[in-house]
């Protein structure tokens, strides 16, 4: 028996190690999320199959918006899980300081390989997105409109980059990593202002910015072209949306090859919509109205019950969502919901805009008029199932331009909940006295113990 102990001290060694390994051990897994700029949630339904026929293997929300009208708003709230007035980055042009963990940090603190490839200038490592990343490519290709942005240098004036380069560089990254743990950001702009540039290479025809829109319609009346000029602009906006689909389908198949061997979950958002006159504006930034707030959110991936859901999700919701998806739920805070547990919250979304410190000018068009109007200060929104509220700690109105002139029944609410927000951006606790059922609403919604 003397002999033969060392021979079974061994065996009982490497068994020891192999139970313990195995206990620890986790299947191979890839989380990727994918955000694309200016994205309308209709364009998803128009003009991308590829995205589409991953919203029907998966699970799609028919009423998801955006933390904001701007990019760098929203992206705050995707990583931080926090609305604008929380994690202060009100609009485009601010820093997201180290005052608050990102997903990405919290996820590399759970041994996740962290590396993503970004295609715009305000998702530029100085804004603070870089944070938790080990890889993050913000070297874009493409020149901007001018060597500033928001008072920020431009270095090289290189301001964006188009979907095929973006895609080739996520490729290379999915190709690079090596842990068995991996999250993945992809951020594509292509759909952004000029219309019809990133499709250009392939359909040959010109691309169409916004200032021959504007200035048609500021005349008073407007110009009799402008609807034409509006189908125009939109079809040029959906050349590039059909382009950054082909050049998804890229990416959704390298991902599908390995789906052998890593457990591959997709979340798939924008971080904004755009408006086509529907709101008396163009573009996006300036309001916080349906089309520049509804965005596709497409979550894909093994156990995950394909569907399409249709109560309200909202950018903040992404953050929790991911937690859970890493299984680190309940580990870090957030103010949304995990989309794929039973929460008994009111399927609500928040967010806001900051326009200017000082008032701006927008188009609002009344009785088939177009007017200036000022636009200034923080202006917060509510949705719920059936309208889409905003205003801010004086007044609240219905967005909702198929509901002109609809009561508000909530507005004492909302005059509160917005007071509230205001309160909170500006650091300072709210002493206002609300009636019992007023605060029992906030209660639930969480916004006051």
């Amino acid at each position: 028996m003397s002999a033969n102990r060392p021979f079974l001290v061994l065996l009982l060694l490497l068994a020891s190690q192999t139970l313990s390994s195995c206990g620890k051990s986790r299947v191979p897994e890839r989380i990727v999320l994918i955000t694309l700029d200016t994205l309308r949630y209709d364009s998803l339904i128009s003009s991308m199959p590829n995205t589409q026929k991953m919203a029907k293997e998966g699970l799609s929300f028919e009423k998801a918006y955006s933390s904001s009208s701007s990019t760098q708003p929203t992206h705050a709230s995707l990583f931080t899980g926090l609305h604008p007035w929380q994690h202060a980055v009100t609009a485009n042009g601010m820093i997201l300081t180290d005052n608050y963990l990102t997903l990405t940090e919290s996820l590399l603190d759970e041994g996740f390989e962290t590396r993503a490839v970004v295609a715009s200038f305000p998702l530029d490592r100085k804004f603070g997105f870089a944070r938790g990343f080990e890889a993050y490519d913000d070297d874009f290709t493409e020149s901007g409109p001018a060597n500033t942005w928001n008072e920020h240098e431009v270095e090289n004036q290189n301001f964006h980059s188009f979907a095929r380069g973006i895609t080739d560089k996520a490729i290379n990254s999915i190709d690079e990593a090596s842990n068995d743990q991996q999250f993945f950001w992809f951020h594509y702009y292509d759909p952004h202002a000029p219309y019809g540039d990133a499709a250009r290479e392939e359909t040959g025809m010109e691309e169409i910015g916004l200032p021959k829109l504007l200035k048609l319609a500021v005349k008073n009346p407007p110009a009799q072209e402008l609807d034409a000029k509006i189908l125009e602009v939109k079809e040029a906006y959906l050349r590039d949306v059909r382009f950054l689909d082909k050049q998804l389908a890229r990416l959704f198949d390298r991902l599908g090859k390995d789906k052998t061997k890593w457990k591959t979950t997709i979340v798939i958002t924008a971080d904004h919509g755009e408006s086509f006159g529907e709101d008396g504006s163009f573009g996006h930034g300036r309001r916080v109205s349906a089309p520049q707030l509804h965005i596709p959110l497409i979550l894909h991936g093994p156990g995950i019950s394909p569907g399409i859901r249709k109560d309200i999700a909202g950018s903040v919701d992404v953050h929790k969502t991911l937690h859970a998806l890493a299984r680190v739920a309940g580990k870090y805070p957030g103010k949304g919901r995990d989309l794929l547990a039973e929460d008994t919250r009111p399927p609500v979304a928040f967010g806001m805009r900051r326009t200017f410190l000082e008032p701006g000018k927008d188009l609002q068009k009344i009785d088939g008029k177009w007017q200036e109007v000022k636009l200034g200060g923080n202006r917060f929104f509510r949705v719920d199932q059936n309208n889409l509220y905003s205003g801010n700690k004086e007044d609240v109105r219905n967005e909702d331009s198929r509901a002109e002139n609809v009561a508000l029944p909530l507005q004492g609410d909302l005059k509160a909940i917005f007071s509230i927000f205001e309160d909170e951006l500006n650091g300072v606790k709210s002493s206002r006295v609300m009636d019992e059922d007023t605060r029992r609403k906030l209660k639930e919604m969480g916004y006051v113990e």
